[in-house]
């Protein structure tokens, strides 16, 4: 606690100034430094400031003229006060940033178009960022992962380390560990490929980066699923193609309408096994009609197997990489849910006409991902740790999960389908809610629950909320529903406006 004192201290210190010369007043200076510092990213989401003590005392002025500052800005929704503990940046202290007005000097003009949209999603992406804090999605349970065993082995490769791990690499990954992922693939996937075709990747973020830059040129139409991920969609703002958004429904992506929009797209990313953010798992006919759909068209399938691992109903779908027959499929996947995301290491199976390529557009990227984490992650499959720990989290996930819906369905009086994979469950609401304005009340609350309709492209955009249940512990869940229960109640305009949906409308879940 006192290092993070020390450097809130340090740090928020070094952000404020101000000119007695200046025509503005000493108040009115404090509260433009610290409100720009916000909207700028020197003080993120969640940054302890300095006490207003701490403040005076550097500035040389009242303790009383701080404490209004830093009132003002809790009562405009950029800082958050908690008793006893201090001062902090707003969770959505960037969405209200991004509301206001360009801060003076900015040179967004220089930017190039495709910068200005990148620029953009991701200042929106960041307003619900990635905090380990109940119920981010996509982060896995951080308290069970065997730091203790990962740190032995890394110990044991530093020691004496061999000359591959501590100087330049293969481009296309420590060869242990592609001959690993190989293994798995074949033997839990059935997907026939070689480790020469496993090129090991910064995450399936830079996958699909790699991807779009062998495989589309600028203009060039892509299904995406609708909804998606916007950092799936950042990636291809950046790539300079159309995206051509293909509802799903209950089997997946509705292959039928993405002919009627864009049957000449030159390529289609799904996420097969479970689908982002509606849970739903392509059915088989749809798998065997999109990959006809790339044949006919000479396209290609990215296949993003994001957290599809992680299984409840004992049912192992077959990926639409094991049934290509054209090597039209290219797989993606990530250790980010079975280890811990800062990890950074995922991979892609490169068709063999493109193996050279993506190796080289790796080598160009970034020249490789850490030889040594690539190592230490080898080691721990090798020796039968990971097998164990996913394992052993599979469990805990299906606990948790059953957990949240129980308490969902005791205090708020909604129904929802288990999910039967992945880290999330969606919270149906009715049309007529303002998604984004609960999920930023909720946030008030201390509960992360990114809305539904932000993973759209088009309208009508469903209307729910984002519950991911591998960061919440048990007794997490047990303290985090009651204040989203009571935000659930706030937005509800009869009692029965949150009642379950009709058995259909449960085939997707949210």
């Amino acid at each position: 606690m006192a290092s993070v004192r020390r450097r809130s201290q340090i740090i928020g210190l070094s952000l404020l100034a101000i000119d007695r010369a200046a025509d503005e007043s000493l108040r009115q200076q404090i509260y433009v430094r610290v409100r720009d510092a916000i909207v700028r990213g020197e003080m993120r989401a969640g940054f302890r400031l300095p006490s207003t003590r701490a403040v005076a005392k550097e500035l040389t002025v009242s303790r009383n003229t701080v404490g209004d500052v830093f009132a003002q800005l809790v009562a405009e929704g950029y800082l958050v006060a908690r008793h006893g503990s201090g001062t902090y940046v707003a969770p959505n202290a960037i969405a209200l940033s991004a509301r206001a007005a360009p801060l003076r000097g900015s040179s967004w003009e220089r930017a190039s178009s495709r910068g200005k949209l990148l620029a953009a999603i991701n200042t929106e992406e960041r307003a619900f960022g990635k905090q380990p804090l109940p119920f981010q999605p996509g982060i896995p349970d951080l308290e069970h992962f065997p730091f203790d065993t990962w740190s032995r082995i890394a110990a044991r490769l530093m020691r004496r380390p061999r000359a591959e791990l501590v100087s330049y690499g293969d481009p296309a990954g420590h060869r242990p560990l592609r001959e690993v992922i190989a293994a798995e693939l074949r033997s839990r996937k059935g997907i026939a490929c070689s480790d020469e075709q496993i090129v090991v990747v910064g995450g399936t973020q830079q996958a699909l980066d790699l991807v779009c830059r062998l495989a589309l040129d600028p203009g060039d139409e892509v299904w995406i699923e609708e909804p998606s991920s916007r950092s799936v969609r950042a990636a291809f703002i950046g790539a300079g193609v159309t995206m051509v958004p293909v509802p799903v429904d209950g089997e997946g992506l509705d292959v039928a309408r993405g002919r009627e929009l864009a049957p000449r797209a030159r390529l289609a990313h799904v996420t097969s096994a479970h689908q982002w953010p509606l849970g739903v798992t392509m059915s088989r006919a749809r798998r065997e009609e999109v990959l006809r759909w790339a044949d006919e068209s000479d396209a290609w399938i990215v296949e993003d197997e994001y957290d599809g691992v992680v299984r409840y109903d004992g049912m192992r779908p077959e990926t639409l990489r094991a049934l290509d027959r054209s090597d039209r499929v290219i797989y993606t996947g990530s250790f980010s849910t079975t280890t811990f995301p800062g990890l950074r290491i995922g991979f892609l199976i490169a068709p063999p006409p493109l193996v050279g390529a993506f190796i080289a557009a790796k080598a160009v990227a970034d020249r490789q991902t850490s030889s040594f984490d690539q190592a230490i992650l080898a080691e721990f499959i090798y020796d039968g740790h990971y097998h164990r720990h996913r394992a052993r989290m599979q469990a805990i996930y299906a606990e948790r999960q059953a957990r949240l819906i129980e308490r969902l369905r005791e205090l708020a009086g909604i129904e929802i389908a288990p999910t039967a994979s992945g880290l999330h469950i969606v919270v149906p609401l009715p049309p007529s809610t303002d998604d984004r304005a609960l999920s930023l009340r909720a946030q008030d609350a201390g509960v992360i629950a990114p809305p539904l309709s932000q993973q759209y492209l088009t309208s009508p955009a469903r209307r729910g909320l984002l519950l991911g249940f591998g960061v919440a512990g048990l007794a997490a869940i047990e303290r985090a529903v009651p204040p989203l229960a009571r935000c659930l109640a706030q937005v509800a305009q009869r009692p029965r406006a949150l009642r379950p949906l009709p058995r259909a409308a449960r085939e997707l879940p949210g």
